[in-house]
Parts: structure tokens; sequence; C-alpha cells
């Protein structure tokens, strides 16, 4: 009798154990979610940081934070530097990747107002090197909707995906 009851013991614990494991993963899903309906989002605010990406004004704390799927695998080392970014100039994100979390990263700029994303071909970086800070860099007349100067000029959002469409980071550029 006693042994029936210690394998009623473990069938309990491995189904407590499974239970709990599945609840964390709808969890970490539901968080990644939520945190990729917050990445195709209107932009709204910017770090302001100099051309050597330091931190120099306004500090935006929804710009360029981890999605749940890359906590502890992907930092961004130095936020979108210079913010804002004059047409001519190049702007930088570095990102280190550990332990080849991200293989392939896929750099998007999002226009909220039409619901659409566009590549910005200048920032792919495919492979990412693992164990290593990578600096993408991003030509500011790539982030136009429709391909004229004009355009050009504003906030705009950025965001990295991975090789699967999964958000791994976003934040705001102002184009001046």
């Amino acid at each position: 009798m006693r042994h029936v009851n210690t394998k009623l013991s473990y069938s309990k614990y491995l189904a407590i154990l499974f239970a709990l494991v599945i609840v964390a993963g709808c969890s970490q899903n539901d968080d990644q979610r939520e945190f990729e309906r917050m990445a195709y989002s209107a932009p709204s605010n910017i770090t302001e940081t100099n051309a050597v990406g330091e931190i120099t004004g306004n500090e935006d704390h929804d710009d360029w934070r981890v999605s749940p799927f890359y906590q502890g695998l992907v930092d961004v080392d130095t936020p979108a530097y210079p913010n804002p970014v004059q047409t001519t100039d190049e702007v930088r994100v570095e990102i280190f990747n550990r332990d080849d979390a991200v293989t392939s990263l896929r750099v998007v700029v999002f226009f909220a107002e039409a619901g659409m994303e566009r590549d910005i071909q200048s920032g792919r970086q495919d492979p990412l090197p693992a164990n290593s800070t990578t600096v993408v860099s991003i030509n500011p007349r790539e982030l136009s909707r429709f391909d004229t100067v004009e355009d050009i000029v504003g906030i705009k959002r950025i965001i990295f995906l991975d090789a699967t469409g999964n958000v791994v980071t976003y934040g705001d550029i102002l184009v001046e």
C-alpha cells in the first residue's frame, strides 16, 4: 500500500511540475507577445545620445529594452547614437550576442501610421558573431516611407528581429 502512495506522489509531482512548465512557458509567450505589441506601436520618445553613445539628455526607458525571449542572452550595449541624427550622418546601435543566441538579425523601420515595415539593408548582420558586440549602422536615408527627403525627417521606430521574426529589441530615432 505504501508503494502505491509513493507512485501516486511521484505522479502528482510530475503533473505539478509539468503544469508549472506549461504555465511558465505561456507566461513567457504572453510577455513576448506584449513586448512585440509595444514594438509595433507608434514611436514616442527618444533616448538622446551624443556621437560616442553617451546619454546626454532625455532617456526613454521603453527604448532598446531586450525582449523576454532574449533576456540574459542579448544586451544592447549602446543605444542608438547619435540621437537625434542628421540626415547626412549614420546612427549606430551596439548589440552584444551571448553564446550564439541570435544567429541572424533583421533590422526594419516600422511605419505605425501605415502598419507596415521596411527592411534596412545596411543594418543587416548575418550571421551575428557569438560572444561579441556587433555595431549595426543605419543610414537615415533608408528610413523614408516614400523615398523622399521630406519623409526622412521625424521620429522613426527601428525594430531588430531574429531569423524567425521574433522581436529582439526596438527603439526610436529622431532624424533632423
